[in-house]
């Protein structure tokens, strides 16, 4: 349970780059105050003032009141419930009067998640229109591979929050522009973020089953397009530590399907991998794995993976 008086409003403030008076004409004691975030306010002078204990704030200018949810809703542009996490990722576990340092874990080290706090289930149009515009049916894909979003706020603004999962628990994430604005166009989780580093696992790799058959792709959208037993490796080659974990799979067959420009290093990687099992290299005509329709997709299932 949220206990509002004890989460740390300065850090979550600071976390997206807001700037707060804590002193001045606006500025009563107790309270802090930032420039109003609701759309509709014509703030210039940090007229919202939030209560520094009970997070309670009001604008003096477009008179909009409410609470700390309220408040995340509105500046991280996410559902009630993801407010609520939110809020519980800013709450210590101390009273401000507590004074042996050994009682303080306001570090919130149980709470810490992988993904970004801005990370939201509520997805903005434009993230939509995103996967609209490459085929994909948001109902479908957000729940299936667990996508998040984030809007406007934080390192992963203008992104979709892909998580990596290894055995059915999100160990690192992968954050795509939807803008087409900026680059690169995907952003690892930081390796000291992670459980296990993006570049040492292999994309959608729990839906392989072990002695069974896989597709090994470039990218998460051809993932998303083809479904399941079909992986990624982020990038167009392998590591060490991906190797590892095909050959621990014991996977019966191997296909490659990296893009035409990566031909010659999916024959060495499939050279290294041919003692442990069989590999085939596979290339499309024309375009990739993420553009194929549905019957196509059928086929290659049918063909490779004989479903």
């Amino acid at each position: 349970m949220i206990d509002a008086e004890q989460v740390d409003l300065l850090d979550f403030l600071k976390d997206r780059d807001i700037d707060v008076a804590t002193r001045g004409k606006n500025v009563g004691k107790g309270y802090v105050a930032i420039h109003c975030p609701f759309p509709a306010c014509t703030d210039r002078s940090k007229h919202l003032v939030i209560n520094r204990k009970t997070k309670i704030f009001r604008c003096w200018k477009c008179d909009k009141k409410g609470d700390l949810e309220k408040l995340i809703m509105e500046i991280d542009q996410c559902s009630k419930k993801d407010a609520a996490q939110t809020a519980l990722h800013y709450q210590s576990f101390f009273n401000d009067d507590d004074t042996d340092e050994s009682q303080i874990v306001r570090k919130k080290s149980n709470l810490i998640k992988i993904l970004p706090i801005d990370a939201t289930d509520t997805f903005p149009h434009l993230h939509l229109n995103y996967l609209r515009s490459r085929n994909f049916d948001p109902d479908k894909i957000i729940p299936k591979y667990g996508l998040k979003a984030v809007y406007n706020t934080g390192d992963y603004r203008g992104r979709i929050i892909v998580p990596v999962y290894l055995d059915h628990k999100i160990v690192s994430f992968v954050a795509r522009d939807v803008t087409n604005m900026q680059e690169p166009k995907y952003l690892n989780c930081p390796d000291v973020d992670s459980v296990v580093p993006v570049p040492h696992t292999l994309y959608n790799i729990d839906t392989v089953r072990p002695r069974g058959k896989a597709i090994l792709f470039e990218g998460v959208t051809d993932v998303w397009r083809v479904g399941d037993s079909t992986i990624a490796s982020f990038r167009a080659g392998l590591t060490p530590q991906q190797i590892k974990m095909l050959i621990d799979r014991r996977i019966k067959k191997l296909f490659m399907m990296y893009d035409p420009d990566a031909k010659e290093k999916a024959r060495r990687y499939a050279n290294e991998l041919t003692p442990f099992m069989s590999v085939e290299l596979i290339s499309l005509d024309d375009g990739d794995p993420a553009q194929l329709n549905n019957d196509d997709v059928r086929a290659l299932r049918k063909d490779l993976l004989e479903e």
